[in-house]
């Protein structure tokens, strides 16, 4: 029961910041992080890579930025 209200919470926190940052944000990539997690914990894989791969694609953006900002 706990899961689910949390998964609420980071759910409806991905929402509001995703209305109001832009997509590759640290923040955002915290709560996709954080919802990973979670759905590892509730055995619901496909969610659990969708997050996944949803938090490697802003890594990946975030690299590419700092790897151009230092040349």
């Amino acid at each position: 029961m706990i899961f689910r209200q949390i998964l609420e919470s980071y759910q409806k926190t991905l929402d509001i910041q995703q209305k109001n940052l832009s997509t590759n944000h640290p923040e955002v990539e915290i709560i996709h992080n954080n919802l990973d997690s979670l759905y590892s914990e509730l055995d619901q894989y496909d969610l659990m890579m969708k997050h996944l791969n949803q938090l490697l694609n802003i890594q990946r953006i975030s690299m590419k930025i700092e790897l151009v900002l230092l040349n």
